[in-house]
């Protein structure tokens, strides 16, 4: 009965196993996404006191500006599939209670791709017109605008074939953009890792050691043996699954440590020049707060 038990458990674990990794590499092959990151604000207007505000005076290209706003945008295909044959280009239009006094695209990544950028201030609109985006290339536009529009507002569309017509803005991971594509070295992962494996394998020698103390039914049959089971049973076969999922967090642990402290690995890791236009994050305050 021993022997039958561990081989549904084998069955059992096969086919769950099966399951994750063809849904896995199914979903890999046919994944398609586009992101626009929120990747950094600045409203200098802010929490001013009016009164300042009222004698202060903001021109930009002379035009008085009432509340300058400033966003950077990250737009990443964040996908396994190249993006290309673009019906309509990626759009943002905001409303006419904002307005775009300028954009450009200053970093692209990589360099040479052909990203271009059409501003029309009549409809408050951009457009970003490119060919071809691969997997993990992306680009850095910055926008200035008059008005403190919120995040509900920034709403990219686009038509092109596996991406939906309107894609919503996200926040920029702080962690998702470096200098530099060295991974760093995390301690307390890996010693929290090394424990746990520890643990865990002690838990499966515990049971290894003890598995011969399960009763040995004459008769066969799946019932008779679960009624043979007393206490001390029950808890050397609950203690499998628990010891297994430790092992398993372990492992994945020790990972972490060798893949700047994150399991999985972080897909797209954005690397740009050390360039302070484009090292701009928010630290200290979330953008959802506006």
């Amino acid at each position: 009965m021993n022997n039958f038990l561990i081989s549904i458990l084998g069955i059992v674990i096969g086919v769950f196993s099966t399951i994750l990794v063809s849904i896995y590499f199914y979903r890999k092959n046919l994944k398609k996404s586009l992101t626009p990151y929120i990747q950094f604000y600045s409203s200098p207007f802010e929490g001013m006191d009016k009164d300042v505000k009222k004698d202060l005076q903001i021109k930009y290209q002379g035009k008085e500006i009432d509340n300058l706003y400033e966003i950077q945008f990250l737009i990443a295909n964040t996908g396994d599939r190249s993006i290309r044959d673009i019906i309509e280009p990626l759009t943002l239009k905001l409303p006419s209670d904002f307005e775009i006094l300028d954009s450009s695209v200053i970093y692209v990544f990589p360099e040479g791709r052909k990203i271009d950028l059409n501003f029309n201030k009549e409809k408050n609109e951009i457009k970003f017109v490119f060919p071809l985006l691969n997997s993990g290339e992306f680009f850095i536009s910055k926008i200035l605008i008059n008005g403190t529009p919120s995040v509900s507002d920034f709403k990219f569309t686009i038509v092109a074939d596996e991406l939906p017509p309107i894609i919503n803005s996200e926040i920029l991971p702080f962690d998702a953009i470096s200098t530099s594509r060295r991974k760093k070295f995390h301690l307390i992962p890996f010693i929290s890792g090394v424990i746990l494996t520890l643990l865990g394998l002690s838990i499966i020698k515990v049971i290894f050691d003890n598995w011969n103390t399960l009763p040995k039914s004459e008769k066969s049959g799946f019932f008779s043996f679960i009624f043979s089971l007393n206490l001390s049973n029950w808890s050397l076969l609950l203690s499998i699954l628990p010891s297994f999922l430790i092992l398993i967090f372990g492992f994945l642990l020790i990972i972490a440590g060798f893949t700047n402290g994150r399991f999985p690995p972080r897909n797209k890791k954005f690397i740009v020049p050390n360039d302070e236009r484009l090292l701009k994050r928010n630290r200290l305050r979330v953008f959802n707060e506006l």
